[in-house]
């Protein structure tokens, strides 16, 4: 399986020090999966600017998964791909978080209404 470091290596323009930050951001994240009940994925653009790359994903143990099978390594065009991807395009370029609407869920499953992505300092 592919690791953050080999992706974003691979198919992003992330630096050493990005990726680093990357990693010190997810060990976070099973506890915000678990209290949010959600599946949490990190997407970075690709380098081309063409779409998008799942460097990480927590999935809950706190309750079902949103996803069937493992994310990571999956990519996606800009505008295509998971439902949450255009809101993701629309998150990486505004700068803020977006609110989903219930549009935005397939059907039956449970997860956070909330896109929003991490942000450089730089």
């Amino acid at each position: 399986m592919a690791t953050l470091t080999d992706l974003g290596r691979r198919f992003t323009p992330l630096t050493e020090p990005d990726i680093d930050w990357l990693h010190a951001l997810v060990s976070d994240w099973q506890l915000l999966a678990d209290l949010s009940f959600a599946d949490l994925v990190l997407w970075a653009a690709l380098r081309d600017g063409s779409g998008w790359v799942a460097l990480a994903q927590m999935r809950p143990t706190t309750g079902p998964t949103t996803f069937l099978d493992d994310v990571v390594g999956t990519r996606a065009g800009a505008g295509t791909g998971p439902s949450s991807m255009p809101r993701t395009t629309r998150r990486g370029s505004a700068g803020k978080g977006i609110r989903n609407g219930p549009a935005g869920f397939p059907s039956g499953a449970s997860r956070s209404p909330w896109s929003a992505g991490a942000r450089s300092s730089r």
